[in-house]
């Protein structure tokens, strides 16, 4: 039998055909089901899967789905480092849609008063998971959604002339590598541009 809920995101209703996924969902008859049919975005009809995945295998699957992708190890290690915390706080929150949903907004109310990068990031990565977790069909809406990220209007910092001097020295301009060095450090001292960044730059 076909399954009725109210989807939460627009207040409109979304049938499903796995009853174990959800709560407070009921059992529809057919002329329930022609009642509310035309009310109904059929677009939104999905069938949720993997009852029985808890948290840490759904991460594990998510972290392998990016090595498959080729991401570094290092944004590997950060993805598990930015969400195993949210769900150690707020275990019970999975897989059910409100409670997390409720769960993201207690989690990044503790970074208030912090730079909004200790904000952004674990959104960042949040938001990244549930995304796979829509495409996996484990949750039928991601609870970030609406969930703005906070504006860093950055910092200057003032760098002292001996430091700059000192830090200028250090390159070997009899080099190819210090003469690289050298000319990547005035590139930074004079726009600002992050090391990334400048070694991504393309000729055009």
């Amino acid at each position: 039998a076909l399954i009725y809920k109210p989807f939460p995101v627009r207040g409109e209703g979304c049938f499903y055909s796995n009853p174990l996924l959800l709560k407070n969902a009921f059992p529809i008859t057919t002329d329930y089901q022609k009642s509310v049919r035309g009310k109904v975005s059929m677009r939104k009809v999905v069938r949720l899967k993997k009852l029985s995945v808890k948290w840490e295998q759904a991460l594990e699957e998510f972290l392998l789905h990016k090595k498959a992708e080729g991401r570094a190890a290092r944004t590997l290690f950060d993805y598990k480092a930015r969400i195993t915390p949210f769900f150690q706080a707020y275990p019970e929150a999975w897989p059910d849609y409100e409670a997390l949903r409720r769960a993201v907004r207690l989690y990044l109310a503790q970074f208030t008063g912090k730079a909004p990068a200790s904000y952004n990031l674990p959104l960042a990565y949040l938001r990244s998971f549930f995304s796979w977790c829509m495409a996996e069909n484990m949750l039928h809406a991601n609870p970030t959604e609406g969930i703005a990220k906070r504006k860093d209007e950055g910092k200057a910092r003032e760098i002292p002339e001996d430091t700059l001097k000192n830090l200028l020295a250090l390159p070997d301009r009899r080099t190819y590598a210090g003469i690289r060095d050298y000319a990547l450090i005035l590139l930074q001292v004079d726009t600002g541009i992050r090391p990334g960044e400048a070694l991504n730059l393309k000729p055009s």
